[in-house]
């Protein structure tokens, strides 16, 4: 019984050691034919309350700071160093596919708030999840997220989220 025992073993660590590995995909090269199927959206903004918060964010953003408009959550937001590979994949995946409506940064670039702007689509019980995994998680990353609904004071809510946030000294 002991042979038989070393030798399924020995072919599942034959065959462990052998497994494919993960790699990046492939890059093709772009047909050229297909570079006059692609245009430019005619804007970053979804509709009319987020292009309002966007002056609304521009008129009162203080010198220091810059308003970013659809930031990519997987480009301000991943997983801690250290964490296993495959865990530490799939809490890329929650961020992936995601993006803020509203990014501000300090004169370094850092992140220091997010603005979602909710509409009536923020009313379903799927979206009312999906608000509430990106609130946890910027909550766990330490990144604030203000959520505003449409027909709140645009105006009023940007003055209040700047004068929370430290005035930096711009060299001149």
């Amino acid at each position: 019984m002991e042979p038989i025992a070393l030798i399924v073993g020995a072919i599942a660590l034959a065959l462990y050691l052998l497994r494919p590995k993960w790699s990046a995909p492939k890059i093709k090269p772009i047909d050229r034919k297909q570079l006059s199927d692609f245009s430019i959206k005619p804007s970053l903004f979804v509709n009319a309350p987020e292009r309002a918060m966007y002056h609304a964010l521009s008129r009162a953003c203080p010198r220091g700071y810059a308003v970013m408009s659809k930031t990519r959550m997987e480009d301000v937001i991943g997983p801690r160093a250290g964490l296993p590979r495959e865990y530490s994949y799939g809490l890329r995946g929650r961020v992936k596919s995601r993006h803020f409506d509203f990014l501000i940064i300090d004169i370094s670039g850092r992140p220091v708030a997010a603005v979602e702007v909710d509409g009536r689509a923020h009313n379903s019980s799927a979206a009312r999840v999906n608000d509430d995994v990106k609130t946890s998680i910027c909550a766990g990353a330490g990144l604030s997220l203000h959520r505003i609904s449409v027909g709140e004071d645009f105006g009023l809510f940007a003055q209040n989220l700047f004068s929370g946030l430290p005035q930096h000294k711009i060299a001149s």
